[in-house]
């Protein structure tokens, strides 16, 4: 019997324990494997993008390394050649430079000799541009003689104070205001620091309390100042009282408005009631306005006058302008041309000044007043600033008879301003305007105050005293 044929099955065979594997099963095997391999290429892909951008970022860090290490390089031995030689080389270069001198840190040292050069030249072009009206030295060629004189001078070795008798002798050369502050001057200004037009965040202050003007007045010499000179002290004499030692000074102007009227209200009862304005010249019209006119008279008063200004400074009078919280001073913001109401007298002495303003002065009398007879302004040729404002107001609105001397002439002004020298910080004070007298006809410079009962001697007190 012939043996059976078998054929194979439609289907092929796998080993293992699940039996055959079909087609469809074979294709989805494929495909799973596949997907696999390509997951796994994509992985290896990754991890080779990821070491690549790894092996950037340190090449781009290690580059700017690099950079920076061949600047330090190049700074070091290019820019900047022999590093050690820069001191000497400074000091020559400082030596042969005329005009203006890199600023220094100048604290613990004396000023070197180029340093007192630059500033001295500073000075000279600052007088220089002052006009004639306010720099009379111009005129005259003191000025000029000083100059020579202080260049030679500066050519002498000497201390910090030498230096600062040379600046100040030139500054007074000009015939005006201008000075340079000693230590004793600079002192009592920063007493005044936060009050008055001395506001902190003011242009007086800002010089004050600069660290290199700081830095140098403390290494002055100290000047020993009598704490009990600018003390109000009311001293009687026979039948007469004696009001003295007023300082006119912003910082003292709450200590003096406690004061003073206590000690008007005892004047009442004497015979004659003598304020002492010899020698004060403090620059605070809120001092008299508040601790003196205020006590001493009744109702309400004004005064206004006419500053004139020279270009410069800009900084010194907006603040004044506008900036100040001075309540009985209104300096006019705008500024005006000269104008041709100008009287002819003071439009010839006004003509190298640029733009004028109009200034204010208000107070309301809360005392009772005294007769003009019982209440003596003892005046000298040294009474100056507000403190001659004060005399001048008294005497224009009879609340005072007026004794002594012709005042100095610089009443109705706005405080000094101030010009700090760059190298050696010492500080100049100097006046900016001209300004008109009361009733207009003339500037304060020209006509002062006269007095009503002209004196004259040693000790104009005693004289007073005597009659």
């Amino acid at each position: 019997m012939p043996k059976k044929q078998y054929s194979s099955p439609p289907h092929s065979y796998r080993t293992g324990s699940r039996g055959p594997m079909t087609n469809l099963e074979e294709e989805v095997e494929r495909s799973r494997q596949k997907s696999q391999r390509k997951m796994a290429y994509k992985q290896a892909k990754k991890r080779k993008m990821k070491s690549r951008r790894k092996r950037r970022f340190l090449l781009f860090i290690l580059l700017i390394l690099l950079t920076f290490g061949l600047f330090k390089l190049v700074q070091r031995f290019i820019l900047t050649d022999r590093p050690t030689s820069i001191p000497g080389e400074r000091a020559m270069i400082n030596k042969a430079i005329t005009g203006d001198l890199a600023l220094a840190d100048t604290r613990g040292r004396m000023l070197t000799p180029a340093e007192k050069k630059a500033d001295l030249e500073e000075l000279i072009r600052h007088l220089e541009a002052i006009p004639p009206a306010n720099c009379p030295g111009k005129v005259d060629g003191q000025l000029k003689a000083e100059e020579s004189l202080a260049r030679q001078a500066l050519t002498l070795e000497g201390t910090d104070e030498t230096f600062m008798a040379i600046l100040d002798k030139l500054a007074k050369s000009s015939g005006g205001p201008a000075h340079l502050l000693n230590q004793g001057d600079y002192q009592r200004a920063v007493e005044n620091v936060g009050k008055g037009y001395l506001e902190k965040n003011s242009p007086y202050a800002r010089v004050l309390t600069d660290p290199r003007v700081k830095e140098r007045y403390a290494r002055l010499i100290p000047i020993q100042v009598d704490p009990a000179k600018n003390q109000p002290r009311l001293t009687k004499s026979g039948k007469s009282l004696i009001l003295s030692g007023l300082s006119f000074e912003e910082g003292d102007v709450e200590k003096a408005s406690r004061l003073l009227p206590g000690y008007i209200r005892q004047a009442q009862s004497a015979s004659r009631f003598i304020i002492d304005l010899r020698g004060v010249r403090g620059p605070s019209h809120s001092y008299w306005i508040q601790a003196l006119a205020t006590p001493l008279c009744h109702g309400s008063f004004s005064a206004e006058t006419t500053l004139y200004f020279s270009q410069g400074f800009d900084s010194f009078v907006s603040y004044m302008s506008s900036e100040e919280k001075l309540e009985h001073l209104d300096l006019q913001d705008d500024r005006e041309d000269l104008s041709f109401q100008v009287p002819e007298s003071i439009r010839r002495k006004v003509s190298d000044m640029s733009y004028q303003k109009l200034l204010t002065f208000s107070l309301v009398g809360r005392g009772q007043k005294l007769s003009k007879s019982r209440v003596i302004l003892l005046v000298d040729k040294n009474t100056g600033n507000a403190a001659e404002s004060f005399a001048d107001f008294c005497q224009h609105n009879q609340l005072a008879t007026i004794a002594g001397e012709p005042t100095m002439g610089n009443a109705w002004d706005i405080p000094p301003a101030y010009l700090q020298l760059k190298h050696s910080g010492f500080v100049l004070e100097f006046d900016i305007t001209l300004q008109q007298s009361l009733d207009g006809t003339d500037l304060t410079k020209d006509v002062r105050v006269q007095p009503d009962l002209p004196l004259t001697g040693k000790d104009l007190l005693q004289v007073l005293l005597d009659r």
